[in-house]
């Protein structure tokens, strides 16, 4: 690969990277946010069950709209939507069945992996590109896990459980529990978001369409 390409990849892995940041972070923060403020109310009337439905379809209509701009240009914005929705919920799926049946520090690495695995699997399919699922793979993985397990750390470190003291005076009680929530949105939003972006990228990349560049 000559100089210009190696350039041209590098700055679409970047744009759709952080694309990925952006579209999946907001959403994040829209799902965390509610968890924080209405999570009890939302429990008591759909289920936590049915919550976690609720709060998937947040994040397949934000990042839908927000990750259509690193969609090949000849993939419409319906049969965009149909495969992003056909991936995270396919992540959504594995992930909450695995938690819900094994709740402890081994049901989330579980959860994590095989839920990243079907979204990988879903957009490889769509893509055409079988070739490099291992590796959207354990990247999609790696990074999910970056930022879930961050964002856990954070959410422990707020409410005082951390090896690390929080100041007990800085924040009341009720603060504390939602900027722990909201940090706990922000760390998975920014890991997971980077590993969708890179595996649109890597799945794109193969099939000779590239993402719009930025200045």
């Amino acid at each position: 690969m000559d100089t210009r390409l190696q350039l041209r990849a590098s700055r679409s892995l970047t744009h759709c990277v952080l694309s990925g940041i952006a579209s999946i972070g907001i959403a994040s923060l829209l799902v965390f946010g509610m968890w924080a403020w209405a999570g009890g109310k939302l429990y008591r009337a759909l289920t936590e069950g049915g919550t976690y439905a609720l709060w998937a379809v947040v994040f397949i209509v934000v990042g839908a709209g927000g990750l259509r701009r690193i969609a090949p240009r000849n993939v419409s914005a319906k049969k965009f939507f149909l495969i992003f929705l056909a991936a995270f919920g396919a992540y959504a799926f594995a992930w909450s069945a695995i938690w819900f049946a094994w709740q402890n520090r081994a049901g989330e690495w579980t959860a994590a992996l095989v839920g990243t695995a079907a979204f990988c699997a879903v957009l490889c399919g769509a893509f055409k590109s079988w070739k490099f699922f291992p590796r959207a793979t354990l990247v999609v993985f790696a990074l999910h896990c970056a930022g879930y397990f961050a964002g856990g750390w954070m959410y422990d470190f707020v409410l005082g459980r951390a090896a690390i003291p929080f100041p007990p005076d800085l924040l009341g009680k009720s603060a504390r529990a939602d900027l722990s929530k909201l940090l706990w949105g922000v760390g998975y939003g920014v890991g997971f978001g980077a590993g969708i972006g890179y595996a649109f990228w890597e799945c794109r990349d193969r099939t000779g369409e590239q993402p719009p560049l930025t200045a």
